[in-house]
């Protein structure tokens, strides 16, 4: 076999494996989501220990993490339909975790807060979430687990940049307008 061919025959093999990788990579990331596709809710709110789907958890996390947000807002930052967001915010106010209030800049309109059933379930949730992840990683060593948070936050931050070159959908609340808020560091929730 010529050097030539020896080459193509490892970049060929090489190829080969970073398919493998990636499609390695692709059904972990699957196998993730599905797993933490349900939040449970912890506390003594009203919604504690019913299933919650996970975009009012994102909801109810923003809003703790930021403040009081308009629907719009949420609308922006999630790239999301005004509808899509209106019928999530309504669930959750339906089970008193979050309230209308009227936004201090424009009375005209309102902006979405958690209740003290919805911060306290939050708060316990994130917590029992947390010490989930703990529990995962504890026999890991120090190391692995510094190199997993490393890479996990370099995958989501790229992630993100990937969804913010993506247009938003035709329609969806400001998202064409106004610039998505910035993304802070990667957090467990």
């Amino acid at each position: 076999m010529s050097n030539d061919q020896k080459l193509s025959t490892a970049l060929i093999d090489e190829e080969a494996t970073r398919s493998d990788v990636l499609s390695q990579v692709e059904r972990q990331v699957i196998l993730l989501v599905r797993r933490t596709q349900k939040v449970h809710l912890h506390g003594r709110g009203p919604d504690g220990g019913r299933p919650l789907e996970r975009s009012g958890y994102a909801i109810l996390g923003l809003i703790y993490d930021r403040g009081p947000q308009r629907p719009g807002e949420l609308a922006s930052y999630f790239r999301l339909y005004a509808s899509t967001i209106s019928r999530q915010v309504a669930h959750l106010e339906r089970a008193g975790l979050a309230t209308r209030v009227p936004d201090p800049e424009d009375r005209r309109a309102c902006r979405m807060t958690l209740t003290a059933a919805g911060e306290e379930s939050l708060v316990a949730t994130r917590a029992r979430r947390r010490e989930a992840v703990r529990g995962i990683l504890g026999s890991w060593p120090s190391k692995d687990q510094e190199d997993f948070a490393r890479l996990l936050g370099k995958f989501n931050r790229d992630m993100a940049e990937l969804e913010d070159a993506t247009p938003a959908p035709p329609g969806s609340t400001t998202a064409e307008t106004a610039p998505r808020p910035p993304r802070r560091g990667v957090r467990i929730q």
